[in-house]
């Protein structure tokens, strides 16, 4: 009995002598692991940081790339590169955000050039279709109704102007007294400006009758009705509001029989609604 007692006891410690072992082996393993994830993250941070500001990254040329109105010096002033910028590190979200404030700046795409380590920067300007008078000036606007730049005297181009967009703004807490919409199409009048570049991107069109070059200005009157004005003859021709491709076929049509009739002269207005959809052309 007492050889089977201690042969028991002995194979109890033999077991749990071996499970010990085999724990503080496993314990040893994960401790020489985290050394070396720990070293090698080290080394990885210390590696990023040291190619992050070595000269051999440093960009070797910029090009800018669909420039017109705005010049390259002023897209790399505001991009805040230089061939001092390490490629590597520049985040290119950055400098897209920088350039794309540039007023005439509509899109942005900013690539890096590996192995040449040359930077791209390719824009795309805002087109103007229009000049429209706001609250504190003349500015251009596009096609989709962003007024984006001021026009200046060297600026200024043949373009149909946008006029009775002008709104001034309530100043919080100050009664009776207004600041002007800066540089922003008044939400009031959006959608009147809207219709108003519909007319003038109709007109851009292939259209001998009435073309874009013809449409001196288009006013927004205090009830929101569009008035357009004619280069060669200053005529009022109230359209009206909204169907604007309707409208503008009728006042093509409308015109190219004054024309043929040799009846301009005698105009004094034309009436795109006069009493709902029919057209009245007034006599001088």
């Amino acid at each position: 009995m007492r050889h089977s007692k201690s042969w028991k006891d002995n194979s109890i410690r033999n077991r749990t002598n071996a499970r010990s072992n085999f724990v503080r082996k496993v314990l040893i393993n994960i401790a020489v692991g985290s050394v070396v994830v720990i070293s090698l993250g080290l080394l990885g941070v210390f590696g990023i940081q040291t190619l992050s500001s070595s000269e051999i990254f440093r960009i070797s040329a910029i090009e800018v790339e669909g420039v017109s109105r705005t010049s390259k010096e002023e897209i790399l002033r505001v991009s805040g590169v230089d061939t001092q910028t390490n490629l590597l590190a520049m985040q290119s979200a950055v400098v897209r955000d920088r350039v794309a404030g540039l007023a005439w700046i509509e899109q942005v795409e900013v690539k890096k050039a590996w192995p040449s380590r040359s930077l791209i920067i390719k824009v795309k300007e805002r087109q103007p279709i229009a000049m429209i008078n706001l609250a504190d000036g003349l500015y251009f606007v596009d096609k989709n109704g962003v007024a984006f730049a001021r026009v200046h005297t060297a600026d200024y181009r043949d373009f149909p102007v946008i006029s009775g967009a002008e709104e001034r703004v309530n100043m919080a807490g100050q009664t009776g007294a207004y600041i002007p919409a800066i540089g922003k199409v008044p939400d009031a009048k959006k959608e009147a400006v809207a219709e108003a570049l519909l007319y003038i991107i109709s007109a851009g069109q292939i259209n001998s009758t009435l073309p874009k070059q013809n449409i001196s200005q288009i006013h927004i009157s205090p009830g929101d009705e569009l008035v357009l004005f004619m280069a060669d003859r200053p005529i009022p021709v109230y359209l009206g509001r909204g169907d604007v491709k309707k409208r503008y076929a009728r006042l093509v049509a409308v015109l190219r029989s004054i024309y043929q009739k040799r009846e301009y002269g005698s105009v004094a207005y034309i009436r795109m609604n006069y009493r709902g959809e029919n057209v009245l052309v007034g006599q001088s």
